[in-house]
């Protein structure tokens, strides 16, 4: 059974990930967890309120994960346990999938680096308020979605694109046209 986590947090923009959510349910021998900093309910930018079905610190204590989903957001707060989660999977080269804002989690974590991402954010934004830009912009790729190694990242109106990666990475797909027929169907 391959276990693949979602994080939850408070505005969390969730119908970047819903699809990609809805998919993996439908396929045989894949787990879909839940986790948030806390077991608190979880509001999302669209005022859906999720349960989380563990905490970060219980997501730490699990030995094989598969992979882990991260939707974007505006509460992108980077806690050192999210952090080492995400250099964990990393490190066991795990996928790592980031949409929209999030992966500036990925950027904080220090995993992006020597990777091809995308993201809807840019230079700009850091600049603009004041924030910590730790994205290594020579590697952004303005594309919709970009999959390198065991990173997907998208930009937040790709979430057909970024469900279809991490379906592909998971093994849903029998081929290319099946990936594409998925894009397809959903746009």
């Amino acid at each position: 059974m391959k276990k693949v986590l979602l994080y939850l947090y408070n505005n969390m923009a969730d119908f970047e990930v819903t699809l990609a959510c809805d998919s993996l349910s439908s396929i045989d021998g894949i787990e879909l967890i839940t986790f948030a900093q806390n077991k608190n309910n979880v509001e999302a930018n669209s005022k859906l309120k999720y349960v989380p079905d563990m905490t970060l610190e219980e997501t730490l204590k699990i030995e094989d994960i598969d992979a882990l989903i991260i939707p974007g957001g505006y509460e992108r707060i980077c806690s050192d346990n999210l952090v080492k989660l995400i250099k964990s999977l990393d490190y066991k080269k795990k996928l790592l999938a980031a949409i929209c804002a999030a992966p500036e989690f990925l950027a904080k974590s220090e995993v992006l680096q020597g990777h091809k991402f995308t993201t809807s954010l840019n230079k700009e934004y850091y600049t603009e308020n004041n924030i910590e830009d730790k994205f290594q912009w020579d590697n952004y790729v303005d594309e919709k979605a970009v999959r390198d190694s065991n990173i997907i990242t998208a930009k937040g109106n790709a979430f057909v694109e970024f469900a279809a990666e991490i379906c592909d990475y998971l093994g849903a797909f029998q081929n290319a046209e099946e990936k594409q027929e998925f894009c397809l169907y959903f746009k």
